[in-house]
């Protein structure tokens, strides 16, 4: 879901070394390589936040209020 708003939104021309911004994750070693930057730009985008435990559990999938959440904040921006 990262990668698709990020290159839908061309979130790559917006922001350098992404891959920071994935410093407040408790699992942040989870996150596969290739999705590292995509995650890093969505969380600097404001998009995605991660749970309130301070997870981005990169293995499952977006809940359906989640998915409404990133869709609600994309409209706002």
């Amino acid at each position: 879901m990262a990668k698709i708003i990020a290159e839908a939104l061309k979130l790559s021309e917006k922001y350098e070394n992404p891959e920071i911004y994935l410093e407040g994750y408790t699992d942040k070693n989870s996150v596969s390589s290739w999705a590292k930057g995509y995650v890093g730009l969505i969380t600097a985008s404001g998009l995605m936040s991660g749970r309130d435990d301070g997870g981005f559990y990169p293995g499952d999938n977006a809940t359906r209020a989640e998915a409404a959440a990133v869709i609600s904040r994309m409209i706002k921006q």
